[in-house]
């Protein structure tokens, strides 16, 4: 398997190839809470053509997440960028 780390000041995370569903696609985890999720190749895509400016609130620190009720959050955050990717 191909596992790599990437750690700043900011965050920590791995990233891996995963071959254990239907089709490749990485797993993403926050070494720091555990948070994991898969992207296939069309979410990698997406992200390839996303602007820096379309990931800002999934970037601020503003925001607060909580591990209790993340998928919720996680949902709204991602219709909000989408309304912003739509304008």
């Amino acid at each position: 398997m191909d596992i790599m780390e990437l750690k700043s000041e900011f965050a920590d995370v791995k990233v891996e190839v995963d071959h254990s569903a239907n089709r490749p696609r990485l797993m993403i985890q926050d070494l720091k809470t555990g948070m994991t999720n898969y992207l296939d190749p069309l979410e990698l895509e997406c992200l390839a053509w996303a602007r820096h400016e379309d990931l800002t609130l999934l970037l601020d620190p503003s925001r607060e997440f909580r591990l209790d009720n993340d998928d919720l959050r996680l949902q709204k955050m991602l219709r909000e960028i989408g309304s912003i990717q739509e304008s």
